[in-house]
């Protein structure tokens, strides 16, 4: 019988469609980091919600109990008009009505709301509202200068992908262009789709839906898909960090960073330790990749391996794994050294340094051994600290055992430390001129694409690489670096690990 794992084939990709909104508040909480915001589709029509103003207001009211989350009609008390609303929150006698066409907040008692007909209710609502996705800010920003870039934006207009829904239609969405600036200029840090949608879901408490529909929105008048959507395929993928990620001994105790999380009972860690390395990988990938990708033909696709260079949405470049072909001109990869999916663009992806082939990747799958605990104060603050984790808390772990078949390292964490990554000194500047390498030939076969890049890939890692004797019978503990057939293929003794 099969098992589970080998059942799962990958979904078919599909586009997540824009909308595009005129951003009308911003605000964010310096604890939680995350960005609440406030917009308003550019396709709605004025005079259809002028006349629903006048319908409200004629409409005869009725008084009634209404429960959190529920819809109704509020009056405000200055102006004597009637809204449309949503109960937010009780408190005793009061209750906070959100403004679903204006986007304020009304405080009344009972008296002061109506139910109403659901007919009043068919217009969406004028304001939408959510949390802008895959960003957190940092915190050591300045709060001025976040909150002066914030009001520079009220106003604007943003494009953005609605990644998930909250309750009562809240969104998460995510705006590239404001998550680019915000990287850019040391605000914020970027983070997967995957594991920000685990981090809301951990801070608000409440049910997340992700968005899977490639429906368009029925405001948005012309659809333009853009970003794309993979759905997820069980552990395919992740397969390669399970069984070709770092050795770490059990029953120690390590300090930790969270890369990425898919639920408490997987997500990958990298040693603090690694940080150097990490940083000179990327600047090593940029300074090999960034000539290439202005000088590149994107009419003229490279030869690619499955190991690939990838420049991120951050901007930064790190060692991927391609999972699907191209759709759509962007392909989903794995970024090996920290454990999350990522959909790019083809012109950012390129062949891999064949020296960085040998390097160790650097992320490793985890679980939280409370899960199977019956104490929930125990599991409660365990859960506390991964939360601290993908906050950018240092973890101080001690790392259990090891699950031969989920092929993971159950871990307790004893505590959560600040310790913010700082890049170190740059690395001298290379020259910006054309290096050959091995990859530069004259004639490029499109026909034979992936069997000649296999064969070039082959060369250069026997150049690259200095070979070790091994005595015939002789029996070691060896590493699969890389595979071009079973005929063919690298390894790496524990000597050179």
């Amino acid at each position: 019988m099969q098992s589970e794992h080998q059942k799962s084939s990958p979904s078919a990709p599909c586009a997540l469609w824009p909308v595009d909104l005129k951003l009308t508040h911003l605000d964010w909480n310096p604890e939680a980091t995350l960005i609440h915001f406030q917009g308003q589709y550019l396709s709605i029509c004025e005079l259809d919600y002028n006349i629903l103003q006048g319908e409200i207001q004629n409409t005869p009211k009725t008084k009634a109990a209404v429960d959190i989350g529920e819809f109704c009609l509020v009056e405000d008390l200055t102006s004597g008009r009637w809204y449309r609303g949503r109960v937010q929150k009780r408190r005793e006698y009061l209750f906070d009505v959100f403004l679903i066409d204006h986007g304020n907040i009304l405080s009344v008692d009972i008296i002061h709301i109506s139910s109403c007909s659901n007919d009043l209710f068919i217009l969406p609502p004028k304001i939408v509202c959510g949390f802008l996705a895959n960003v957190l800010l940092l915190d050591g920003c300045s709060h001025s200068v976040v909150d002066a870039y914030f009001s520079n934006l009220i106003g604007r207009y943003v494009t953005g992908y609605i990644q998930a829904f909250l309750p009562h239609k809240v969104l998460l969405l995510e705006a590239p262009d404001i998550n680019v600036d915000l990287v850019r200029h040391g605000f914020g840090r970027h983070m997967d789709k995957d594991t920000f949608i685990l981090l809301v879901a951990m801070l608000t408490e409440v049910p997340i839906k992700q968005n899977k529909e490639p429906v368009p929105d029925l405001l948005i008048e012309k659809p333009r898909g853009q970003e794309v959507f993979f759905n997820q395929s069980g552990l395919q993928g992740y397969d390669i960090l399970s069984f070709c990620g770092p050795r770490v001994s059990c029953e120690t105790r390590a300090k930790v960073r969270v890369t990425a999380a898919v639920n408490p009972g997987r997500f990958y860690c990298q040693m603090t330790s690694m940080e150097t390395d990490l940083w000179e990988m990327s600047k090593k990938l940029a300074a090999a990749n960034e000539y290439r990708s202005k000088e590149h033909n994107p009419k003229t696709p490279e030869n690619l391996g499955l190991l690939c260079s990838v420049k991120s949405k951050d901007g930064k470049w790190y060692r991927g794994f391609v999972q699907f072909l191209p759709v759509n001109s962007q392909l989903r990869v794995l970024l090996i050294d920290y454990g999350f999916f990522e959909s790019v663009k083809v012109e950012n992806v390129h062949r891999l340094p064949p020296e960085l082939f040998s390097t160790p990747i650097m992320a490793f799958p985890c679980s939280l051994a409370s899960l199977s605990d019956q104490d929930e104060v125990v599991k409660t603050q365990q859960l506390s600290f991964l939360k601290a984790g993908l906050l950018g808390k240092v973890l101080d772990v001690e790392i259990k055992s090891f699950d031969k078949e989920q092929h993971m390292y159950s871990i307790t964490v004893i505590g959560a430390e600040d310790n913010h990554v700082k890049e170190p000194e740059p690395m001298q500047a290379h020259p910006r001129m054309k290096i050959e390498s091995v990859f530069d030939t004259e004639e490029l076969s499109p026909e034979g694409g992936y069997l000649y890049n296999e064969t070039v890939m082959g060369e250069a890692l026997g150049k690259t690489l200095e070979a070790e004797e091994v005595h015939v019978g002789s029996v070691f503990l060896g590493y699969v670096e890389h595979v071009q057939n079973p005929n063919r293929f690298w390894m790496r003794t524990q000597k050179t690990q």
